[in-house]
Parts: C-alpha cells; structure tokens; sequence
C-alpha cells in the first residue's frame, strides 16, 4: 500500500511540475522582460511569503505608515492598478498627504511628468519624452491607466533614481 501512495505522489508531483513549466512558458511569452537581472533580483530575494493579507489588514497597515513602498510585479496591470486604488482611498480616508513615487521615472524628468499631470502634455507625449519604451520595456497602457486614476485622484506623482 506504502508503495502505491508513493508511485501516485511522484505521478501527481510529476504533473504538477509539468503545469508548473506550461504556466512559466506562458508567462515568458507574455513577459519580455522576465529574465533581466531585475526580475532575478527580485526572484532570488522574495523565494516565499508568510501568508496572503486581507484587504482590511493592508488598509489598516497602510494607513499607520509615515512611508509605504510598494513593490509591484510590472508586467501585471493589476499591480498598477491595486496602487492607484490603495492610494486613493488612503487620500479619501486619512488625514495625512498622500503621494506616489515611480520608479520608471527618472528624477530628471520631474518636470515632464508635472506638465503632464497639469495637462499640458498628451500620454502620447509623455511617454515619448520619457522614453518609456526604450528605458521601460514594458506595457505602456497599464501605466499610463494607473497614471490617470492617480491624476484624478488628485495624487502628485514624482520620478524616482535607485
């Protein structure tokens, strides 16, 4: 009987690695850029999590920080759009100001993104003065749809360097 449980722990292990290499294909195809030295980076130190956290545990975290980093997977739109909303309702329901650094925004392009947020410059515009493409390589809409919840927030935006 031993021996049986074992051959159909391998069988189920087997094609649980087999689902798992079919899902990771899907994702390279999906993600150009999951295999930069970032995305190793971020692999190698986030192996694991404790546990999930529920919506009301995120909020009440949120709101006792003076500074929260949200580190986000860049090629999930949901990422991008769970920021913008956390931050909108952190305006909505604190008393504290609330601003968004990001990352694929560079310091030096401060004054690009300003002129966007006042609406002087178009998306189009905008993703062609910070060299989106070029510097990113990622999906410029999800971006740019976390960047327009976040202005009609009334969140202010600001580049980041490492």
């Amino acid at each position: 009987m031993g021996e049986l449980r074992t051959f159909r722990a391998r069988r189920k292990s087997a094609a649980e690695r087999r689902a798992l290499l079919s899902v990771q294909r899907e994702l390279r195809l999906i993600d150009s850029c999951s295999r930069t030295k970032y995305l190793k980076d971020f692999r190698e130190a986030f192996r694991c999590y404790e546990r999930l956290l529920l919506p009301d545990e995120i909020e009440s975290f949120a709101k006792a920080c003076d500074i929260l980093f949200i580190g986000d997977y860049h090629a999930l739109p949901s990422s991008q759009q769970f920021t913008a909303r956390l931050a909108i309702h952190l305006k909505q329901q604190g008393d504290r100001p609330v601003i968004v650094g990001l990352e694929p925004i560079f310091k030096r392009d401060q004054a690009i993104l300003d002129d966007w947020q006042a609406g002087s410059v178009s998306d189009n515009e905008l993703r062609t003065r910070l060299r989106f493409d070029n510097q990113w390589g990622y999906a410029w809409e999800p971006f740019i749809q976390m960047l327009h919840m976040l202005r009609q927030g009334c969140i202010p935006l600001f580049g980041l360097d490492c």
